[in-house]
């Protein structure tokens, strides 16, 4: 999956009011919810991006160097969908808020960093027979809603969809796509760090989707 944009948001998950930064690399919920865009799967369809998310694992591919500028937002506490109890944060300190919406007289101010000048490749290894990955290419070439790159108005550029590769692991599968494609990093998951004999770095593992939490985290093999 080729992911390519002026701008994205490639961040972690979002806790509280204070700085939202920048990863390195994409969560494989954001490669979830992608696909689960181009397949139609809505939101509240659980079971279903779950099962995707289970059944996944990413490697990523960077392009070229991304730059990583700062936005400033304002939330709107008034609106509707701000219900507690939530988490919040001012940069001191963390609290429980409880909330039931519709306080006109409050808003929060944060910033969010954005990541410039994005290229990189996911390689999914798909481990699922339904939907075979023949089907999950034909939808990422005509998605039935939007693709994102992050935030829905973080669009790409180019078609999203790649290709197949048939290798006997996702190491493999990562050197292949190499081959093909330059890289000036590459990162790909691992299971310790007593495996790693190049630097790592950690991401979110994965995403609960009925409680909307992502849960641990996964380590990746930085490769030059």
């Amino acid at each position: 999956m080729r992911m390519v944009a002026p701008i994205a948001t490639i961040r972690g998950p979002v806790v509280g009011d204070g700085r939202m930064p920048s990863q390195s690399i994409p969560s494989s919920s954001m490669v979830v919810g992608m696909i689960g865009a181009a397949l139609g799967i809505e939101r509240h369809e659980h079971a279903a991006l779950q099962r995707l998310q289970d059944g996944i694992e990413v490697a990523w591919l960077v392009h070229r160097e991304a730059r990583t500028v700062v936005d400033y937002q304002t939330t709107d506490l008034s609106r509707p969908h701000m219900v507690g109890p939530m988490w919040a944060h001012d940069g001191r300190c963390a609290w429980t808020e409880k909330r039931t919406g519709g306080d006109a007289s409050r808003t929060l101010v944060s910033e969010r960093d954005i990541t410039c000048d994005v290229d990189i490749t996911a390689v999914v290894g798909w481990d699922l027979d339904e939907p075979s990955a023949e089907a999950v290419l034909a939808a990422l070439d005509t998605p039935v809603m939007p693709l994102s790159i992050g935030a829905r108005w973080a669009l790409p550029t180019q078609p999203v969809g790649g290709k197949i590769v048939n290798a006997p692991t996702l190491v493999t599968a990562v050197a292949e796509v190499r081959r093909e494609l330059s890289a000036v990093r590459c990162y790909v998951p691992i299971g310790n760090v007593a495996a790693a004999s190049t630097p790592v770095i950690t991401t979110t593992a994965s995403r609960d989707w009925l409680s909307r939490r992502h849960t641990g985290s996964i380590l990746y093999r930085v490769e030059a």
